[in-house]
């Protein structure tokens, strides 16, 4: 167990590697100011689980935009809201 106590000075998510590519780092990279550790050790049944992989994060100006035909098809109809078998339902 690590008992960390200190002031946060900056919480990072992403990083950009040597293409040029914003990616998601594996855990999250938190600098602390004036920062004190206590470390112990920590039992095996309570190890921490495996960081999450690395995934590509695209930038908005790079997102495939949809066009509204699409969208408008991705709606669910109204029909399937109508049913009024719930409406009634005490509180």
């Amino acid at each position: 167990m690590v008992t960390v106590t200190g002031h946060v000075d900056s919480i990072s998510e992403t990083y950009t590697d040597k293409t040029g590519e914003l990616k998601l780092r594996l855990r999250p990279q938190m600098h602390l100011v004036q920062a004190i550790a206590h470390v112990g050790p920590m039992p095996q049944d309570k190890a921490t689980p495996a960081a999450r992989k690395g995934r590509t994060v695209v930038r908005p100006s790079d997102a495939t935009k949809k066009s509204a035909d699409t969208l408008l098809g991705e709606i669910t109809p109204e029909e399937q809201y109508a049913d009024d078998s719930l409406a009634n339902i005490p509180m």
